[in-house]
């Protein structure tokens, strides 16, 4: 009988894992792998060596020929088995044919064609033996084993024509397609640093198209001597968000990271999201660069000292500041007055540092009197004038009030107590 010697043909072999179908990262050996009339391949096995992924696998791309002879074995680096292909696809060459295998496919090829299409991994008959170097282990009929594994090592596939009559080739070798669960590649500065705003920008960007990205997704850290940062928005698509921190009190550092909840998830899944950093509270944490703070100082509070209501000819404040200032005097304030007041006036201004003490000379008639301050940058901090250069950016004007009760008691009316 002469051998039966089929021309070389190209199916392509796809086989999927249920994962993440992100962004891949590809691995590949294109080398041809030569198939015997009858028995194992050259070579045998193909290697992938995959380095650097510290993800989950999805996908392995197979470029096949002579399907119905030949027994196809998947090893994983971790000694993972599948037998994805063997004694199916019929006996008639193909050629640039497409064949997708996934463990959530409908179904499985048959013995008598190879068409396109999604199959699960499928293996037509029993005792199919690879030699060795292949495992000799009971293998694998399903992806599930590989699922969740991590990737890095040496991928094998060992080929196998297991009767005679026809030869050829795998003639474009194969590759890995590695998908990687989102996880965040860089955190940058977006705004001015040193900065004395208000609030300042991160650029946080992820390795693939994110969904489910909001403010508790992230934690604004601080050092120094600053206080009270916290995320206040968060906008953006895709790969990309833009954070903003709002950046407290006082001076210091202020940084974002990532705290990872599970709650962002891939954006392009045809199969199934998977979330950062892959399942697992933390797992995507990334801790981002600091801004340096140096804020201009501003007023914290103007109260009261002296007792209220009053009918003092003086009264006094406690003016209190952000930080340490200097050059704090009398033309730093102003009076906002109701009623009949008239000639009421700052007389003193006392006190260093963060406190002031200001005496205020009430003057004449009834009404409220409140204590103001009117920002001419001449209060500064370390050269810095407060609430920053310009004035009146500093004006304070929501200081306590004093009514002043000029208005002694009189006595309206005198009547019996008992009977009379």
């Amino acid at each position: 009988m002469s051998a039966l010697i089929r021309r070389r043909f190209h199916p392509n072999l796809r086989l999927e894992q249920l994962e993440t179908r992100d962004t891949p990262v590809v691995f590949s050996n294109p080398a041809s792998i030569s198939i015997p009339d009858n028995g194992a391949a050259t070579p045998y096995p193909s290697t992938i060596n995959v380095t650097g992924m510290g993800d989950q696998v999805v996908g392995v791309t197979v470029t096949l020929t002579n399907p119905n002879d030949i027994d196809v074995l998947l090893v994983g680096p971790q000694g993972q088995t599948c037998i994805i292909m063997s004694d199916v696809g019929g006996t008639t060459a193909v050629t640039n044919v497409t064949v997708t295998f996934s463990q959530s496919a409908a179904g499985s090829l048959t013995t008598s064609a190879l068409p396109p299409g999604i199959y699960q991994p499928t293996n037509s008959g029993t005792g199919d033996t690879f030699p060795s170097p292949a495992p000799q282990v009971t293998y694998g009929t399903t992806l599930t084993p590989f699922v969740g594994t991590n990737p890095n090592g040496t991928w094998g596939l060992y080929v196998v024509d297991d009767a005679g009559g026809d030869l050829g080739s795998i003639g474009g070798g194969w590759s890995i397609d590695v998908n990687a669960p989102p996880r965040v590649t860089g955190i940058a500065l977006a705004s001015p640093n040193p900065t004395s705003a208000a609030t300042v920008d991160f650029t946080v960007t992820f390795n693939v198209p994110v969904v489910g990205v909001d403010a508790a997704d992230f934690t604004a850290a601080m050092g120094g001597g600053l206080t009270g940062a916290f995320v206040s928005g968060v906008s953006g698509t895709g790969n990309t968000r833009t954070v903003t921190v709002n950046t407290g009190v006082g001076d210091g550092k202020v940084g974002l990271n990532v705290t990872d909840n599970d709650s962002i998830l891939g954006a392009n899944s045809p199969l199934t999201t998977s979330p950062l950093g892959g399942t697992g509270v933390g797992n995507g944490n990334f801790v981002g660069p600091e801004y340096t703070v140096d804020k201009p100082p501003a007023v914290v509070s103007v109260v009261r000292v002296s007792p209220n209501p009053t009918n003092a000819p003086s009264v006094a404040y406690t003016v209190t500041f952000t930080e340490a200032v200097t050059g704090v005097d009398t033309t730093d304030f102003a009076l906002t007055t109701t009623g009949t007041m008239t000639g009421s006036s700052v007389s003193n201004v006392s006190g260093s540092g963060t406190t002031y003490t200001v005496t205020v000379t009430v003057g004449t008639g009834t009404g409220t009197l409140r204590l103001d301050v009117a920002d001419d940058d001449t209060i500064i901090s370390g050269g810095i004038p407060l609430a920053g250069v310009g004035a009146g950016n500093g004006n304070f004007t929501t200081g306590e009030l004093y009514t002043i009760d000029r208005t002694p008691p009189m006595v309206s009316s005198v009547v019996r107590a008992s009977v009379n």
